[in-house]
């Protein structure tokens, strides 16, 4: 069953099980993983300028609405994500908001919260 996390006026984030998708509303193509996770996702949140997507639970992907579309993969390096506390060091978070246009406040599940400018890294 596939569970909407987020939508903007282009995109849509669903997730079904383990794995998020970004649908396109115009329908010019078909989903694109951009996250899975340990257990579900826990949220999603879509760029106010539709630039990038992050997903989250054990972990966070943000990944960015350009070409090439390409699959998101567990612990593949690539310019089309970044990858916050997946792997080694495993990090659950709660949420995740937009606080400018360049930077997301990220919630942890202990209730840290920490700031992370998507453009920097």
């Amino acid at each position: 069953m596939r569970i909407i996390l987020a939508e903007s006026e282009h995109y849509i984030v669903v997730s079904e099980y383990e794995d998020c998708y970004l649908m396109f509303k115009d329908r010019s193509r078909g989903p694109v993983s951009v996250g899975t996770f340990y257990g579900d996702a826990e949220f999603a949140l879509i760029d106010r300028n539709e630039r990038f997507v992050v997903t989250g639970g054990c972990g966070i992907v943000i990944y960015f609405l350009r070409d090439p579309w390409e699959d998101y993969s567990v612990d593949k390096q690539t310019d089309q994500w970044i990858e916050l506390g997946i792997g080694d060091t495993d990090i659950y978070y709660d949420a995740v908001r937009q606080i400018s246009d360049t930077a997301i406040e990220i919630t942890d599940a202990d209730g840290n919260i920490s700031t992370y400018d998507v453009f920097s890294h």
